[in-house]
């Protein structure tokens, strides 16, 4: 059965079932329907109860809502819900708050339905979603049916309710056929409202939706099964009241979620979903919670431009894909940083367990923000002009998210949010540098010296800020353990980790300059800038000098710290073989164009 039929079989059985309902709109009646929802109906029922109206949204749902004040069951039709702006002041104001304003002796059983969001070519004034505008409203029900059993039970239970409810219907939909069972034929059979109902069950991570983006959902989770991915698609089919109950437990059993609208990305329903998600199960998430939402623009005409502005199957699958890379990523991190970081605090490794979710999903989002501007500074211009001189704005929405949930729960102490304001200012510094670099791609034997645009004071700044993610979990443990920090550990920690970070950038320094068009920060890129072939003596006594440093900074700790420093680097040699804990420098590139055609974007 189609969508269409489905939603056309429901009217016709609860007009039958009840004299109370009629239906009104614009070309309801003799052309029975835009899109042929209503055929048949004026034949079977006449003109009294199958109205065609004006083309006048804010008069004839006004009519709408008088009747279902006066005991009768309206269904307005929208032929597309953007035009249901002309008649917000009667949706709003009258029918969804005049059972609140009279104290209940009120009551406004109205249904208005209608095609709503993106269809294909109709531009911006017929393509806009209207899910989080009116489920965001006191007083209204909101649904939006993806199949023909979600069509034909959520409409029959939206005509039997008390009160207005909104159905979204898809245009693209209605002419889609899908397998229908025999209890959804039967003429009492509804879909209670505030049900959401598992489509594909699975293990790894759930994808939320509704309407159209329920099919995506579930063509992404075909394809995520084929690279070892079990997806659970959730059809949400009302979002107001919206099922909690359903999410907070899918979430709880695969442990991450990506929510998909076609709606923009602000104040959507997929931030409802995300806020579900961190409200009731932030200690079962194993990664920040995503969205895949519609472009923040208009609805453009041209058909290459729209399908860029809406969400696609391959979004879904990325999406995912990097949730869990991201995650993987982290929990390596954590495994690490719990094995190096954990005797130093004087935790037990078991100790592990109590942190796990919370350290695992702060990395997660440090890391998505760092790929994220990572692939900012790679693409950003490398021509000329004034314009390189300057900062280049970074992303870091995730990071706000987050430091809402840390300071909810009283962890974002003074030491977190330090960390945290270092990382921003090492990804702004970052893409600055790097920016400045991709200008300037051909470095002469002496460097370019002060023609870099930065000095050495900057590119050491950004070096330094590099690894504000292990310090922002250590501070972040202190917070966990609700403990005061240890000023002479922190600084220790500091000093080794910028090392460490050196020796990665060493290791690295080809990689970076191929990968993302030279889009990662490197030191010893800093240096090949700024001193050409002098650069490894130049990155050596400095270097020299931190080495220096952190033996000082080592020998203040007590005894039983250094020794768990020291048996790590006595670890750390064996299993990378002899001559692991000597520094060494590759060959400087100064034609970092000419390297990149050489071994392409990849490096290999």
């Amino acid at each position: 059965m189609t969508v269409r039929d489905a939603l056309n079989s429901a009217m016709d059985e609860e007009m039958a079932r009840d004299d109370t309902v009629f239906i009104m709109g614009e070309e309801v009646a003799e052309y029975q329907g835009a899109y042929k929802i209503t055929r048949g109906l004026l034949q079977k029922y006449g003109p009294k109860r199958v109205r065609d109206t004006p083309i006048t949204e804010a008069g004839f749902t006004g009519i709408g809502v008088g009747a279902a004040f006066a005991g009768l069951r309206p269904i307005v039709e929208f032929m597309t819900f953007n035009f249901s702006m002309q008649a917000i002041d009667q949706i709003v104001n009258s029918a969804a708050k005049h059972h609140y304003m009279s104290s209940g002796q009120i009551t406004c059983p109205i249904v208005f339905r209608g095609a709503n969001g993106a269809a294909a070519g109709v531009a911006a004034q017929h393509s806009q979603c209207f899910a989080a505008w009116y489920a965001s409203v006191p007083g209204l029900k909101v649904v939006a049916p993806y199949d023909s059993e979600d069509a034909r039970g959520l409409l029959k239970a939206a005509v039997r309710d008390p009160d207005p409810v909104v159905v979204l219907e898809n245009e693209i939909l209605y002419g889609e056929a899908f397998p229908i069972s025999e209890a959804a034929l039967d003429k009492d059979f509804t879909v209670p409202l505030g049900k959401a109902k598992i489509m594909r069950a699975g293990s790894d991570v759930t994808l939320v939706g509704f309407g159209k983006m329920v099919g995506y959902n579930l063509k992404a989770a075909e394809l995520l099964e084929a690279e070892g991915i079990s997806a659970e698609v959730l059809n949400l089919r009302s979002l107001k009241p919206i099922d909690r109950d359903a999410i907070a437990a899918s979430v709880r059993k695969t442990h991450r979620v990506v929510s998909v609208e076609e709606g923009w990305p602000q104040h959507g329903v997929g931030s409802e979903i995300v806020a579900i998600a961190v409200e009731e199960c932030f200690d079962d998430l194993d990664a920040p919670p995503e969205r895949v939402t519609g472009a923040e623009v208009p609805m453009p005409y041209a058909a290459n431009l729209e399908s860029a502005a809406l969400p696609q199957v391959d979004h879904i699958v990325s999406t995912v894909k990097r949730m869990m890379n991201r995650q993987e990523r982290a929990q390596h991190t954590i495994e690490d940083f719990v094995q190096t970081y954990f005797p130093l605090h004087g935790l037990p490794l078991e100790d592990f367990f109590k942190y796990w979710h919370i350290l695992v999903y702060v990395e997660g989002v440090i890391y998505q923000a760092d790929e994220d501007n990572e692939q900012a500074a790679g693409s950003g211009s490398s021509s000329g002009g004034d314009g390189g001189d300057e900062e280049p704005p970074t992303s870091t929405a995730g990071l706000e998210a987050m430091e809402a949930v840390l300071r909810e729960r009283g962890l974002l102490t003074p030491g977190v949010t330090a960390e945290l304001a270092a990382g921003r200012r090492y990804w702004r510094e970052e893409r600055r540098l790097c920016s400045l670099m991709k200008r300037h791609p051909a470095v002469p034997p002496q460097g370019h010296g002060a023609a870099c645009g930065f000095t050495l004071a900057e590119a050491l700044s950004a070096s330094g800020a590099k690894s504000f993610d292990y310090r922002c979990l250590n501070a972040l443990l202190y917070a966990l353990r609700g403990v005061q920090p240890d000023a002479a550990l922190l600084e220790f920690l500091r000093i080794d980790e910028l090392l460490v970070d050196i020796g990665d950038d060493l290791l690295d320094y080809e990689d970076d300059i191929t990968a993302g068009g030279g889009g990662s920060f490197n030191i010893l890129r800093c240096y090949v800038h700024l001193f050409g072939r002098d650069a490894p003596l130049h990155l050596a006594r400095r270097i020299g000098q931190l080495e220096a440093e952190r033996e000082r900074l080592l020998r203040v700790l007590p005894p039983a710290q250094q020794a768990h420093v020291r048996r790590r680097q006595v670890d750390a040699a064996g299993e990378e073989g002899e001559g692991a804990l000597r520094w060494q420098m590759p060959a400087v590139v100064l034609d970092e164009t000419a390297f990149r055609a050489q071994y392409g974007d990849d490096g290999s």
